[in-house]
C-alpha cells in the first residue's frame, strides 16, 4: 500500500485518474481511528473521493483489503513510523 502523511488535519479529496487498479482508501484521524473507508474505487475515475471528517493519514491498499481484514470506521490502527 501507500501511506500519505499530513502534518495537520486535512479534508482534501482524492481521485483515481492515473490508477489502473481498484483500491480501498482508508482515511485515518490523528488519534489513529479510522474516519472512513472508500472501498473498491473505480480505476481511472475522476470522481472525487472524500472522507466524512478531517484526517491526518490516508492508506491506499488493494481493493478488498479492508473487508478481508474486517476494517470499519471507528476502528483504531497502529502505525510504526
Amino acid at each position: 500500500g501507500m501511506l500519505f502523511i499530513y502534518t495537520t488535519d486535512v479534508t482534501e479529496s482524492f481521485y483515481m485518474k492515473n490508477t489502473l487498479i481498484s483500491l480501498d482508501i482508508i482515511f485515518i484521524a490523528a488519534d489513529l481511528s479510522i474516519v472512513s473507508i472508500t472501498r473498491e474505487t473505480t480505476p481511472l475515475s475522476l470522481d472525487l473521493i472524500t472522507a466524512s471528517a478531517p484526517y491526518r493519514y490516508v492508506l491506499e491498499v488493494r481493493a478488498g483489503f479492508a473487508a478481508a481484514h474486517g476494517l470499519n470506521g471507528g476502528d483504531r490502527v497502529t502505525l510504526n513510523l
